[in-house]
């Protein structure tokens, strides 16, 4: 058996389960600045242009969504103490930012009933929703580990409000 076989029955027998929400669809006009990482949401756009029905986004900023529930395991445990103990690199808390209280950290990420590694490295914030103990997160950060991005990928997951 190979690492990569190896640490998905890893996964799969010892990782806690949880559930990825994806939300896909179409971009509502009404998200601006289309240029940045980060569009947001235009309650002034959607104002200036009504729209009945399905053009109406109800503020998710997409239209014609389409959600799939997917039932994974994966290491799950708390962001805040990583820090101190040198398991996050001041670079990579740089780029996180500051750990909040309730912040996790996911660790891999396989499907729960057949050990195939799930690819979670597409995840967007503003649709996208890991439920791990009846609490839903979305994840802040993706990162890959040097190995590969299938098997060495890890988030910060930050509680959704």
């Amino acid at each position: 058996m190979t690492d990569k076989e190896l640490y998905a029955l890893d996964l799969v027998r010892y990782g806690q389960a949880f559930t990825y929400v994806s939300v896909t669809g179409t971009q509502c006009p009404c998200m601006v600045w289309r240029e940045s990482d980060n569009p947001t949401y235009s309650v002034e756009w959607h104002r200036l242009n009504p729209t009945p029905g399905d053009e109406d986004c109800s503020g998710s900023g997409l239209i014609s969504t389409t959600t799939v529930n997917n039932s994974l395991k994966g290491y799950i445990f708390p962001a805040q103490g990583l820090s101190g103990k040198g398991l996050l690199s001041k670079e990579l808390i740089a780029s996180i930012g500051e750990i909040q209280k309730e912040d996790m950290i996911l660790l891999g990420a396989t499907v729960a009933t057949t050990g195939a590694f799930f690819d979670m490295s597409g995840a967007v914030e503003r649709e996208d929703t890991v439920t791990f103990n009846s609490i839903n997160y979305v994840i802040r950060h993706y990162f890959s580990l040097a190995t590969s991005a299938e098997v060495g990928q890890f988030f910060l997951l930050r509680r959704k409000v």
